[in-house]
């Protein structure tokens, strides 16, 4: 039996900075090494197999359980949850906007490269208003949409800074050089936020008003 914490999933909480999202690195038993690259620091032998974790901003490292065979890793977020944050991995999504109580386009979706109304936006019931996909605000009022994401679209958002498919973080010029920009206040990553179709933070919402 392990002595070991569980896993964690996928976005744990450094216990030094805070910061949301840690890589994941499988090791047999073992040298227990806990900071990264020629400054490696044996900390001792470990008896069992584990899941080595590392922060992705201060690099802080520590050890988890592996998943007994037949449990789940974690409890997979309600998509309601995810499409209330907009920030499903599966799905796009995009804002409206217009004057407060005096907007005929409440109910239109998002336009095409045309300029026409995109049919293949659908509201999303989940963000604004439940059931109704709106918010009021002092002097706006923004509409909410959503659709599945198409084949072959890559990932504009992601939860932690980007990483290769080792599972390496992006360096700081592969970072400059694809876009990709870090939200202070969520520490979500995104690499096609525009001021037409801005990044949503979560942790910084409009005050709203009836």
């Amino acid at each position: 039996m392990s002595s070991l914490p569980p896993f964690s999933g996928d976005e744990p909480t450094c216990a030094k900075c805070g910061w949301t999202g840690a890589s994941t690195e499988y090791l047999p038993m073992g040298d227990c090494v806990h900071s990264p690259g020629d400054r490696g620091v044996t900390l001792g032998w470990a008896a069992n197999e584990r899941l080595h974790r590392e922060c992705q901003r201060c690099r802080y490292a520590w050890d988890e359980a592996i998943v007994e065979p037949g449990l789940p890793c974690a409890d997979p977020e309600p998509d309601g949850v995810l499409h209330a944050q907009r920030r499903h991995p599966d799905w796009e999504y995009a804002t409206t906007e217009g004057p407060r109580k005096r907007w005929d386009g409440i109910d239109v979706p998002p336009c095409d490269d045309n300029g026409d109304p995109d049919p293949t936006w659908e509201r999303n019931l989940d963000a604004g208003h439940p059931g109704e996909g709106w918010e009021r605000f002092d002097y706006t009022e923004e509409s909410y949409w959503r659709r599945p994401k198409r084949p072959g679209t890559s990932p504009a958002e992601r939860p932690t800074r980007p990483v290769h498919a080792d599972g390496t973080p992006y360096r700081y010029a592969e970072i400059v050089a694809e876009g990709w920009s870090c939200c202070d206040a969520c520490h979500r990553w995104g690499r096609t936020w525009t001021p037409e179709q801005p990044h949503i933070c979560p942790n910084e919402p409009k005050a709203a008003t009836s």
